[in-house]
Order: structure tokens, then C-alpha cells, then sequence
């Protein structure tokens, strides 16, 4: 696991849309606050997840200025959280859903997952 760290979510977006079809995971880093260094904020990075049927998963320690976190493409039969349903709400409504994204949706919704 060596992490990736993105300093736009502009730089976060071209991976997800250069890669989701086909990278089985991604480690992103991030710096926290006090680092006094900047990157991609967890929220940027699980929007981005969220446009291409990707999800965040579990959180590591680095250091204590870093720490990384685990996305993955979402399983068929996984859940959704009422986080996660409402960022994709915000995310469509602004049209930064990919078709990937959207089929994940609606996987979600005809299986019940999402009401």
C-alpha cells in the first residue's frame, strides 16, 4: 500500500476518470490540518468515489501529519449510506455524475438499497 496524494480535486477526478474501469483499488493520502500542507480533502475525494461507483473504505495512520484511505469500485450488493445517498442527490443535481456512477445508482434502486 503506498498512497497517492492528490493537491486538486481536479488531479483526483482525471485518476477516477483515466482509471475506474480498470485499477482495482486506490490508497489516497491526505494531510491533515496540521501538517501545513495541502491536498484533496476526504470529502473532495469521496465525491469524486461517489461520480465513478467508487467508495471509501478503510482509514490507515501514516504518520502524524498523514493518513491514507482505501477506495474501491462499490460491490454489487453493498450498502449505502444516507451520507452517500444525499451526496449523490448534490453530485447529480450539479451534473458531476459519470455513467458509471449513475449505473451503480441504479443498481442501487432496483435492488431496494436505494429508496
Amino acid at each position: 500500500m503506498k498512497p497517492k496524494f492528490f493537491m486538486t480535486q481536479s488531479e483526483l477526478r482525471s485518476w477516477f476518470s483515466e482509471q475506474h474501469e480498470t485499477s482495482a483499488e486506490i490508497w489516497i493520502g491526505f494531510y491533515k490540518k496540521n501538517s501545513g500542507k495541502t491536498s484533496v480533502t476526504y470529502a473532495e475525494a469521496v465525491d469524486e468515489a461517489l461520480c465513478f461507483g467508487w467508495i471509501d473504505g478503510i482509514r490507515k495512520k501514516i504518520d502524524e501529519y498523514r493518513y491514507t484511505n482505501r477506495f474501491t469500485p462499490r460491490r454489487k450488493k453493498s450498502n449505502w449510506s444516507n451520507n452517500n445517498i444525499e451526496n449523490v442527490k448534490r453530485l447529480k443535481k450539479a451534473g458531476r455524475m459519470t455513467p458509471s456512477g449513475l449505473r451503480e445508482v441504479d443498481r442501487a434502486k432496483a435492488d431496494g438499497r436505494i429508496k
